[in-house]
């Protein structure tokens, strides 16, 4: 009996002769689009038909993502975890912080540069990132509602925070760097891949750009901030609240867990995606889970947490699913857009840092916290960072979704701006020259 794969795709509809295309990207081959839709099963065989279906994505984009046979499946995602564990087994040897997420990360990144066949599909994925969720929430505690005001006056500072950021970078990007006006701007938005690698396409931005440049921020936050935090920062990392830390210690002794506080854990993973879809909540597989665990942990209905062993397992997983998406992506094409990415980047950090320091003396929280708050990366890795340095969990992962949900809904009017701001810079140099 022949074997079945699935082809994932999302529609792109031409401009000038409006008809639905096709396109292949490779810079983010084997990256799974959060609305796809699957289409019929093919068969293996490459001389078979292979029926598309669209996706009924409001922004009409589609993309062949990945066309991985099933049989091959299994073994390629064996092969990634395994090259994920031995890289966070080295960098346990040598000491490194956050050992689990790092040393996946760039061993996996190795093995795609290197073309070796890793692959991690989002169900794998986002299954792990539903366990992490539900260990976060347990970070939430009474202590954190009487901060209430400072919390307020650090969430208004971070949406400037996130302007000026973007801001920089995009004209950076446009004036220096020649990016076209959508994908300077996309480009230098520090939301999701996949939601700006979408929508910066369909507006006009060259998608491959705009992934590639989130791919490299991404890393070089995720990778270098914990180093420079473990080596440089004085303060201490002892704030998260007594509460949060006493149960991370309980939850030191794996498998502790009664049947009861397992199964209201377990029942927080697997209702929380599906509420937060309901909700309509960014990243939902987090968010969702992290939602119930907090509400859970918060009224007292259980203290326990999930297992130190899962979450050393959900930390080497998220740091493979980082390292495949250079899955693809050949490094002499990189070099112009990785050298622009490192620089919005360094751009971007330099900005929130100032911010997070200003504000750490005004609204009495740790400037280690509210640099991880700020900081333009993954809300998953940064909470991740977090729990690793002992920090606010709580408070991070709260700016985190704060900032995804102000990028999602200001991003229109956002665009239209930067529009508007570029053609009357524009029309000042031609009147100039």
């Amino acid at each position: 009996m022949q074997g079945t794969a699935r082809m994932m795709m999302r529609c792109r509809r031409d401009r000038r002769s409006g008809q639905m295309e096709q396109k292949l990207l490779p810079a983010v081959r084997g990256e799974l689009c959060p609305c796809m839709r699957v289409s019929r099963t093919v068969r293996r065989s490459t001389s078979s038909r292979v029926r598309l279906v669209p996706c009924g994505s409001r922004y009409k984009r589609a993309t062949v993502i990945s066309s991985v046979r099933a049989h091959e499946t299994p073994a390629r995602v064996a092969l990634t975890v395994g090259i994920g564990a031995a890289g966070a087994a080295a960098f346990t040897a040598v000491g490194a912080p956050l050992a689990f997420m790092l040393g996946s990360l760039f061993a996996t990144a190795g093995a795609a540069l290197s073309g070796l066949p890793v692959l991690l599909p989002p169900p794998v994925r986002l299954t792990w990132q539903t366990l992490i969720g539900v260990a976060l929430g347990a970070n939430f505690t009474v202590q954190l509602f009487t901060r209430a005001g400072a919390l307020t006056q650090s969430l208004a500072a971070l949406l400037v925070a996130t302007a000026l950021a973007t801001a920089t970078s995009a004209l950076l990007l446009r004036t220096f760097a020649r990016y076209e006006l959508a994908t300077s701007f996309f480009a230098a938005v520090p939301g999701g891949l996949n939601d700006m690698t979408l929508v910066g396409g369909e507006l006009g931005g060259d998608e491959r750009v705009i992934a590639l440049s989130h791919t490299v921020r991404l890393v070089t936050v995720v990778s270098l901030l914990p180093l420079f935090m473990r080596s440089t920062v004085t303060a201490p990392l002892t704030t998260m609240p007594a509460a949060a830390s006493a149960l991370m210690s309980h939850a030191a002794a794996a498998w502790s867990l009664t049947w009861n506080d397992a199964l209201l854990l377990l029942g927080c993973a697997a209702c929380g995606p599906i509420i937060g879809r309901a909700l309509r909540l960014p990243a939902r597989f987090l968010v969702g889970p992290l939602l119930l665990s907090g509400i859970a942990h918060v009224t007292g209905l259980t203290h326990a947490t999930p297992p130190r062993a899962i979450i050393s397992v959900a930390q080497i997983v998220v740091g493979a699913a980082v390292g495949c998406r250079f899955a693809g992506v050949r490094l002499a094409a990189m070099r112009h857009v990785a050298a622009w990415a490192l620089c919005t980047t360094a751009v971007q950090m330099a900005v929130c840092a100032s911010c997070a320091a200003a504000m750490s003396g005004w609204s009495g929280i740790a400037f280690p916290v509210l640099l991880l708050a700020y900081s333009p990366g993954g809300i998953t890795e940064m909470t991740l960072t977090s729990v690793a340095l002992g920090l606010d969990a709580a408070c991070v992962a709260t700016h985190h979704i704060m900032r995804i949900i102000a990028i999602t809904l200001g991003m229109p009017l956002a665009f239209a701006l930067w529009g508007r701001v570029r053609e009357w810079m524009d029309g000042r140099v031609e009147s100039t020259a």
